[in-house]
């Protein structure tokens, strides 16, 4: 309590840009918001790159890992993510900001993803979650959801099989691996509708399993937390397998059915299919 306390003190001293930024999400209408979402998203990428040019200009290539650089950029979900704290904060201490999650909801039924999973911490801002999907219920009030998730090996393609197989936008670039987990939502038209029996898709990207740069026991305990959180939300999961060797495909299937052991034990029973490419 004593930290939530603390933390309420920047709360509601919020700096500039943070500032500048949910005032702008709440003020908005939906057209003016998305092209503020897509300029911001375009200026902070040009901001690394420049910020990337002088790095690698001082200190050359062999001194420079573009990954780490890539992992340490802040984007448009550092900025979500911060609300989702400051939400989280006022929640705890009954000093709710409803405006957030609606907000959020609504940004969501534009067809913007939100992080689900914190890839830093691993962490899941429940209240905040919760309060989002609240909204979302509010807002498509007797709607059927599906929900489809995504797991497989790091850098095996699983953002751009989502994008290419649902229309979505979720952040794809050269080197750069998702972290932890987003979510976007959906909507079809009244034919999809009938032929798919639902009114919206709840589609799930995740950060990739096996990560060279955790030590063996981690990262064994990590993608079996991953796994089994992914694959227990959803309806059906694809488990995306991108010509790995034999015993990168033994250890796939190893995670995935600990898993399904898992959401057995619970009595959920969800589907896995798998895309080989």
């Amino acid at each position: 309590r004593k930290v939530r306390k603390s933390m309420l003190q920047h709360c509601t001293k919020l700096t500039l840009p943070m500032k500048i930024f949910t005032d702008a999400l709440i003020q908005l209408n939906s057209t003016a918001r998305a092209f503020f979402l897509v300029w911001l998203k375009l200026l902070l990428d040009e901001y690394f790159l420049k910020a990337l040019a002088d790095v690698m200009a001082r200190f050359g290539d062999k001194s420079v890992k573009v990954n780490e650089l890539h992992s340490s950029s802040v984007g448009i979900e550092h900025f979500f993510r911060e609300m989702g704290q400051i939400y989280e904060t006022t929640a705890y201490l009954n000093q709710n900001k409803v405006d957030l999650p609606r907000v959020m909801a609504e940004i969501m039924s534009d067809g913007h993803f939100m992080e689900l999973m914190d890839g830093e911490t691993s962490h899941v801002p429940i209240k905040w979650v919760s309060a989002v999907f609240y909204q979302l219920k509010i807002i498509h009030q007797k709607s059927t959801l599906y929900t489809v998730s995504i797991v497989g090996v790091q850098s095996t393609g699983k953002s751009t099989l989502l994008n290419t197989m649902f229309g979505l936008n979720f952040n794809v670039s050269a080197g750069r691996c998702t972290r932890g987990a987003f979510v976007q939502l959906v909507s079809f038209d009244e034919l999809a509708r009938k032929k798919l029996k639902c009114d919206h898709m709840l589609i799930i990207d995740t950060e990739g399993i096996m990560a060279p740069k955790l030590s063996q026991k981690f990262s064994k305990e990590n993608d079996s937390t991953l796994a089994t959180f992914v694959v227990g939300l959803a309806d059906v999961a694809i488990i995306n397998m991108g010509g790995e060797a034999q015993t990168v495909l033994s250890d796939i299937l190893q995670t995935v059915t600990h898993a399904l052991i898992r959401m057995d034990k619970i009595d959920i029973n969800p589907s896995c299919k798998f895309v080989h490419h």
